[in-house]
């Protein structure tokens, strides 16, 4: 089965029962047993028939008790009296809990659970047109029977139509929210949020959705259908419901077909009819051209149609899924189920579904669901989503940019669709081999370390043997007994056990610990997931455009690009097991600098892009031998490798000095200059003795560094100020980025994403030309700012050459905002060498 949802839109229904077991929730609550005003009624006079549901009664002396008081309250009668209302006149008041918790404490979700119906008894008595929901509690206590989700950034500014209380529910931030976190910004999304809120007050209720739909169940009705389809050729919203997520295990089994609200099972078990014309009236459905097809996530149908019918499918045209992250952003929203219910109202039609599926597990248990009810949640599948395609494409219509984006992530999908199809061969004896001398190497390091000076110590103290997979055993080792300390806090402010704490420490006990841990790390996270996904010596990685807030990509099952490229050991563990395919090449391709360019393309610095137009200046070297006070002859690859990634790019982002000089300094304990010589004994002859001497020198670096480049800073004071002012930022090819967003994501979002959208539009262009040009050559995967071919050796000069032309001088033709030149770098393996023995091509 494809899920529509993400896997956070899995929750437990409301448990009612077990509620109404209870003659008296209060008493299975208990919180009125220790509270001063218990059982707070509702406040206000209502006049605008709007109902706020806040979190919990705040502290108050008066007798009879209110809602929202304090600062908190404050901010929000501010709000509403700035355009012309008052909040105890024109508004109800109540809380999810009505009983305040001690202390002041977030309410339970058991406690939101017991208080629910004297909630729903406030509702029916008050009947509201409009209900707002402020913070995460009230969302929760009103929609966690459906939904595990209760961020208030998933919800907010979303109108919601309430069929069963006949009003219309708008979630936003409690104002608490905006007083505890004093952002300027957030300010002004809350003021926003409210003025559109009240702008909502003329809306009327709209009618339901009719949920009916057809379920054929006869071989020749089926036929008939189908033949109707292709005689038509008018576009079709279409979906499979299937054996399992992955196409590429063995067997794959589509256990029903729904189209525009029909629906018939096709290898279901409860089939009688013959289906070989079914199949073949199907496969000239998906090979036609002029059929424009609609979907909810394009990939899975396309891969399952190439799985199940052998048969590339023509014609698609809109992605749902991805449109509606091209629209709004919120990845963890996107899902049929949830857009369904926020738009319209839906109710839940898939609470049978749940049951049949094996959460974790490639397979599912759909082929034991009736047939009839999986063709119904099947076809109701189709009808929701060519409601959501009909609206989206309206929302599109306003708006030239997102309509660009869209058009750009459309292609890309289809493109992921030719790359995820052809799989990425790996060395499967390697891995298995790899998994069993590393787990032998992980016991014996585990068992040294029970055994040796520290694990003794450990049990004459406790009188157990130490686990040194457990932090509380470690903490009791290294702070009561070994009385080491830590110079990093947790999060409740005691001493930290973890990787960044102990590499400070270096006794050899610490040091096998570290590694045990990083074998761990290779074995478990990196080697397990190609071994878990592999078949038949490929692993088929997914490529996703919508479940990043930045626009990029990402991948899962396995994740490909989470790759280890720094610790040399993993890398080598890792990409020795990824081959080409018998008598090939792995060919990498990947832009250069390309942050640094995007950079310019936004900001104009011409400091900027005098460095990136002249090949033989570097701006991380120069700005490198200032920040370590060093010569030519003294600066390294490692200190211009730390001045990039711990003083440019964070300062670009929204850093500062402080921030810089610290991760700086402790870079700097384990660096030698180019003589040789401690890279802390160097700056020590500088001056530079300690800590706090080298947050100022960095002080006046970073005050040189916006000197020299002072375009990039007022750009992102620009990019700053009309993002309070519209709500949102605007990426080069045409993505938008609203939501709260800090300072270093005003930055760095706009970087980040329009850097991986040259590469995707590279991609797409690439993959077309390969289709064209007919080559043996294939494109296997992409990380970020660099894609990956599995390269026929006698093609080798051709595809360089034109992933050159593409990458570097196409792009700019086409997008002609890209003002700087744009370079690439060629890595190739020899012939049927793994991917960590590629060598640069010159």
């Amino acid at each position: 089965m494809k899920g529509f949802f993400t896997k956070k839109d899995y929750f437990a229904p409301r448990t009612k029962e077990k509620i109404e077991e209870v003659k008296d929730p209060c008493e299975s609550c208990g919180l009125y047993k220790g509270c001063k005003h218990p059982k707070m009624k509702y406040t206000g006079k209502g006049q605008k028939e709007i109902l706020i549901i806040a979190e919990a009664p705040g502290k108050t002396e008066d007798e009879k008790g209110i809602q929202l008081i304090g600062e908190a309250g404050q901010i929000l009668r501010n709000a509403l009296k700035d355009i012309g209302y008052d909040l105890d006149h024109d508004f109800w008041k109540t809380n999810s809990v009505i009983c305040r918790p001690p202390d002041n404490r977030k309410p339970t979700r058991k406690e939101l659970k017991l208080c629910y119906s004297n909630l729903e008894n406030t509702i029916k008595e008050l009947n509201p047109k409009f209900i707002w929901l402020m913070g995460s509690s009230a969302i929760t206590s009103f929609y966690s029977h459906r939904f595990s989700e209760s961020a208030v950034n998933v919800w907010r500014r979303r109108l919601i139509p309430d069929f069963d209380r006949n009003c219309f529910v708008i979630p936003m931030y409690h104002p608490s929210y905006i007083l505890r976190n004093k952002d300027e910004k957030l300010d002004i999304i809350f003021q926003r949020d409210i003025k559109w809120a009240l702008s909502c007050l003329s809306k009327k209720m709209p009618s339901q959705i009719d949920l009916s739909v057809n379920v054929l169940d006869g071989r020749q009705e089926i036929e008939d259908f189908l033949e109707c389809v292709l005689e038509d050729k008018k576009p079709i919203v279409f979906d499979y419901e299937t054996s399992a997520l992955n196409s590429h295990l063995l067997d794959p089994k589509i256990w029903s077909i729904g189209i525009n609200n029909v629906s018939f099972g096709l290898d279901h078990p409860e089939v009688k009819y013959e289906i070989s014309g079914i199949e073949k009236l199907w496969k000239k459905i998906l090979q036609n051209k002029d059929i424009l097809k609609i979907n909810q996530n394009i990939k899975f149908e396309h891969l399952w149609g190439l799985a199940r019918f052998d048969t590339e499918t023509k014609g698609w045209v809109h992605d749902t899924m991805v449109t509606q992250h091209i629209l709004e952003y919120r990845s963890t929203s996107i899902g049929l189920k949830f857009q369904s219910f926020v738009r319209w109202g839906v109710p839940d039609y898939e609470k049978e579904m749940k049951k049949y599926i094996l959460e974790g597990q490639q397979k599912n248990k759909l082929n034991e669901m009736p047939l009839k009810n999986l063709c119904r949640y099947n076809a109701i599948d189709t009808l929701v989503t060519r409601k959501l395609y009909e609206e989206q494409v309206m929302e599109l219509a306003k708006d030239e940019d997102l309509t660009k984006a869209n058009n750009l992530f459309l292609k890309g999908t289809l493109a992921f669709c030719d790359i995820e199809s052809q799989g990425i061969c790996i060395n499967e004896s390697w891995y298995n081999t790899r998994d069993k001398e590393l787990q032998k190497l992980i016991d014996k390091i585990e068992l040294d370390l029970m055994e040796g000076k520290e694990g003794k110590l450990f049990k004459n103290a406790t009188g157990r043997d130490l686990n040194i997979k457990s932090v509380k055993d470690l903490k009791i080792l290294f702070f009561d007994i070994l009385k080491i300390k830590s110079d990093k806090k947790t999060s409740s402010g005691g001493m930290s056990v973890d990787v960044e704490a102990l590499s400070n420490i270096h006794i050899p006990f610490i040091d096998d610990l570290l590694r045990y841990r990083r074998l761990k790390k290779i074995k478990d996270t990196y080697l397990a997931q190609f071994i878990r996904e592999g078949v038949n010596g490929k692993i088929y990685p997914n490529f996703h455009l919508h479940t990043v807030d930045t626009y990029r990509s990402s991948s899962s099952n396995p994740n490909f690009q989470n790759i280890p490229v720094r610790d040399e050991e993993a890398k080598k563990e890792t990409r020795s097991g990824i081959i080409p395919s018998k008598g090939n090449k792995l060919l990498e391709i990947d832009y250069s600098a390309i942050e640094v360019r995007i950079c310019a393309c936004y900001t104009k610095d011409p400091t900027l892009i005098k460095y990136i137009n002249d090949p033989t200046s570097d701006m991380h070297y120069d700005i490198g031998r200032e920040v370590w006070i060093a010569s030519d002859k003294e600066m390294t690859k490692m200190m211009r490798f730390h001045t990039k990634n711990g003083f440019v790019f964070p300062e670009i982002y929204g850093s500062y000095y402080v921030s810089c000089a610290q991760n700086l300094w402790e870079e700097a304990k384990s660096l030698t200059t180019g003589t040789d010589t401690p890279l802390l004994t160097h700056l020590k002859r500088k001056n530079i003795s300690s800590l706090d001497d080298f947050i100022e020198h960095i002080k006046k670096i970073e005050n040189g560094f916006w000197r020299r480049f002072p375009l990039i800073k007022k750009w992102k004071e620009e990019n700053e100020t009309t993002y309070k002012k519209r709500g949102h930022i605007q990426f080069l090819f045409g993505h938008r980025r609203s939501g709260l967003l800090s300072r270093n994501q005003l930055s760095n979002y706009p970087i980040q994403g329009a850097a991986f959208h040259c590469l995707l539009w590279s991609l797409i262009r690439l993959n077309n030309i390969r289709v064209k040009e007919n080559w043996k050559t294939k494109i296997i995967g992409q990380i970020h700012d660099s894609i990956l071919f599995d390269l026929y050796p006698s093609e080798q000069e051709r595809v360089v050459k034109m992933a050159n032309w593409v990458m570097t001088k196409a792009i700019r033709k086409e997008f002609p905002f890209l003002c700087v030149p744009l370079e690439v770098e060629a890595e190739v393996t020899k012939v049927n060498e793994s991917w960590y023995n590629k060598e640069k091509l010159n």
